[in-house]
């Protein structure tokens, strides 16, 4: 693909994330592919903007094409060229390629932020315990655990590259952000810097200088704002199916 990963793209071109509307259609067309994907019975479990594709093509109708990575290894090691869901053909568009994921810092992220019924896969009684992603078992991913990471996706492309490195940096963010019900920049503004210590302050810190940077210029909607909540839901049932969100 031309133009590598959208985590490629964020990190070497849009440090600050992209605007509502691209990140609409690059979802779009990657959820057409994870639905494919769903549809057949399997599950993607690393779905990021690490494995979001953007390839220019002069000869396609759209000139742009964007696909979702998924594992070379599931496909059938005889087939003289990658396999492709035709979902998004309709569209002039090849929603899925089998090629596997270059970013790996994509990957290290949905480590950290895979859905917590993942994460916590081979349970503790002590959760405090857990400090590394060694707790993210295949076998515990579904499609609802994709979703969450749909959500998760959904901020990469929003913020930029997330820079979490912990679980516990993660839930306190997401944790804040169900508690306020309008913008993503005001649910997160509103972390309280002293209540932060060590590697947590470090990353607050952070937020609030993207904050400073976006305030004023990007507005996200709520209809967007609803659907990265939703997809965040820790709860399996309520997240929405990728049929629902397209």
């Amino acid at each position: 693909m031309s133009e590598g990963s959208l985590c490629y793209i964020l990190s070497s071109r849009f440090h600050n994330g992209l605007l509502e509307d691209c990140i609409v259609i690059a979802l779009k067309q990657a959820l057409l592919g994870l639905f494919d994907l769903h549809n057949s019975g399997l599950i993607h479990k690393c779905f990021s903007a690490g494995n979001i594709y953007v390839n220019f093509n002069q000869r396609s109708s759209s000139n742009v094409e964007i696909r979702l990575g998924f594992a070379a290894t599931i496909y059938g090691s005889e087939l003289e060229s990658p396999l492709f869901v035709s979902h998004g053909r309709e569209l002039g568009i090849d929603s899925t390629v089998s090629i596997p994921p270059r970013n790996h810092g994509g990957l290290s992220l949905n480590k950290w932020a895979a859905a917590p019924e993942v994460f916590y896969s081979k349970c503790v009684e002590d959760l405090s315990l857990v400090q590394s992603p060694l707790f993210l078992y295949d076998d515990a991913c579904t499609v609802h655990s994709d979703i969450c990471l749909v959500g998760v996706a959904a901020l990469e492309l929003a913020y930029g590259n997330l820079r979490i490195s912990s679980r516990k940096e993660f839930e306190a963010m997401i944790k804040r952000s169900r508690r306020l019900p309008d913008k993503l920049e005001d649910l997160l503004e509103e972390i309280n810097v002293e209540e932060g210590k060590g590697e947590m302050k470090k990353a607050v810190v952070y937020v609030n200088d993207k904050l400073k940077y976006v305030k004023g210029k990007r507005r996200f909607s709520k209809e967007f704002e609803e659907l990265v909540l939703d997809c965040l839901s820790s709860k399996e049932s309520t997240r929405p199916s990728v049929g629902d969100l397209l």
